[in-house]
């Protein structure tokens, strides 16, 4: 079925009408009186002055269903207003038609061509002001949140991504043009970040068997004659028993180019902040597990909600621009859950290497997280020690650290 504006292809899906009857869409059998749950519709848009792509893809039973997808074109031979009155009219027939409960777009960034960056811009313009008097949510994300939500990896082509979107939405070819799959690729994003489906969307969403082996950021699982080798917080460790005991792990399959890495958690808020941390820009799946090696989830929290950038600055491989976006994507997003074992804090935070070390000599990890805790927070309001380098103040903690656990000892 071909329009005078956009391609539709693959029908087949029903739009609830005011009278809670079903109403088919053209070319479909026709039905009513049929009770089903809430279907979520998201409209994605990819939006260009030239070319505006959409996409509508449905979410229910935890299975996505592309319900149709095309473009919005704008002859070069109107006028600039012309052009952008097209897309604002053409859009609002296109959610006049499908109903859709929720809205996405990628965010504006930063291109080369001026002239190119200012006509997208006008064109997100319009879009948004169509969903704003249409009153439906609208959910924006950057490049890099899509394509770490649909194909599990920040670093993925656009050839990867359309791949992905194709096995995703179960269809026999990748959606063209480009723009389409793009925002086809939108939807399906909005729905990862916008509910739990991160996690009724796993291969697994739990194991359980014998712990194997406990290391740093590692454990081993053995079920039914399988041994998993299970990437963890070194937060999480002490909260797992001890090799040999029986064990349930909350777990999560990342599949990425280079292969497949399976991430576990020993409950169910520690996962929940793992995904929180993913939605930041420039955070993957490894990068969200050292931040959580190195501060509890109490302490993030504590610093999202003070504004304490500082706090996330110190973290190992977080920079001041990262630490800026957590504090943006993150302030007042995160909750201590009721449930949680506030307890328990990996006190040491993001000078977790001078404790192994110390416990590798012999010293027990409580004492040893004790002292360096209890010494950073002292030496961290002196400017010497503040401007040192990240290795000058692990090399430091572990000196005054080994004298004042030998004068404990000596006590």
């Amino acid at each position: 079925m071909q329009r005078d504006f956009f391609w539709l292809f693959d029908i087949d899906m029903t739009k609830k009408s005011d009278n809670n009857n079903f109403k088919s869409l053209p070319g479909n059998i026709e039905t009513s009186a049929i009770v089903v749950p809430k279907v979520r519709r998201v409209l994605g848009v990819d939006p260009g002055l030239a070319s505006t792509g959409f996409g509508i893809v449905d979410f229910y039973k935890n299975r996505y269903k592309m319900v149709g997808y095309g473009v919005i074109e704008t002859p070069a031979k109107l006028n600039h207003g012309q052009r952008l009155l097209t897309i604002y009219e053409k859009l609002c027939k296109v959610i006049e038609e499908f109903n859709p409960s929720e809205a996405s777009m990628e965010t504006l960034f930063f291109a080369k061509n001026v002239t190119s960056a200012m006509g997208v811009a006008e064109a997100r313009g319009v879009v948004t002001l169509c969903f704003a008097q249409k009153q439906i949510p609208l959910g924006e994300y950057t490049p890099n949140q899509i394509k770490q939500a649909v194909t599990g990896t920040a670093s993925a082509d656009k050839e990867l991504v359309q791949k992905y979107v194709k096995i995703l939405l179960n269809l026999e070819k990748i959606p063209k043009p480009d723009h389409a799959a793009d925002a086809l690729a939108g939807a399906i994003t909005h729905l990862h970040f916008s509910s739990n489906i991160w996690y009724t969307f796993f291969m697994f969403n739990s194991l359980t068997g014998i712990i194997t082996g406990k290391f740093p950021k590692h454990i081993y699982l053995q079920t039914q004659g399988i041994e998993w080798d299970i990437i963890v917080p070194d937060s999480c460790l002490d909260e797992f028993p001890l090799v040999g005991s029986e064990c349930k792990v909350y777990t999560w399959l990342n599949h990425t180019e280079n292969g497949m890495d399976l991430f576990g958690f020993a409950k169910q808020e520690e996962r929940f902040l793992f995904f929180d941390l993913m939605k930041v820009d420039g955070i993957g799946a490894k990068g969200a597990i050292k931040i959580m090696s190195s501060v509890s989830y109490q302490d993030l929290v504590t610093a999202l909600d003070g504004e304490d950038v500082s706090v996330l600055e110190k973290i190992q491989g977080i920079g001041k621009k990262t630490a800026a976006k957590m504090m943006l994507t993150l302030k007042g997003k995160l909750t201590i859950p009721e449930n949680a074992n506030t307890n328990y804090t990996y006190k040491a935070g993001i000078y977790s290497v001078v404790v192994k070390s110390l416990i590798d000599m012999g010293y027990e990890k409580q004492e040893a997280d004790e002292v360096v805790s209890r010494l950073s927070r002292k030496y961290s309001n002196e400017v010497d020690f503040e401007q040192k380098s990240q290795t000058e103040k692990e090399d430091f903690l572990f000196r005054v650290s080994l004298v004042e656990l030998a004068r404990w000892q000596k006590n």
